[in-house]
């Protein structure tokens, strides 16, 4: 799966790990300790995302994009 796929869904990933924060957030609100769980989750999709973004940034500054890559 080459990168330009989780580029171009981005906004759909951002709004799925606000969602997730939040609910994260309203268990922690209302006393459930495991409410942390959704919200690193929440964390770790938003984090691999800037990398994955920053990864095809890179690429296209360089001259090559990543949509040429086989496999």
């Amino acid at each position: 799966m080459h990168l330009s796929f989780l580029h171009r869904s981005r906004w759909i990933t951002y709004g799925t790990a606000i969602a997730i924060g939040l609910a994260g957030l309203a268990r922690l609100v209302v006393g459930n300790p495991r409410g942390w769980i959704p919200v690193g989750i929440a964390v770790l999709a938003v984090l691999f995302l800037r990398l994955v973004s920053r990864d095809v940034r890179r690429a296209r500054d360089a001259g090559t994009d990543p949509r040429d890559t086989v496999g």
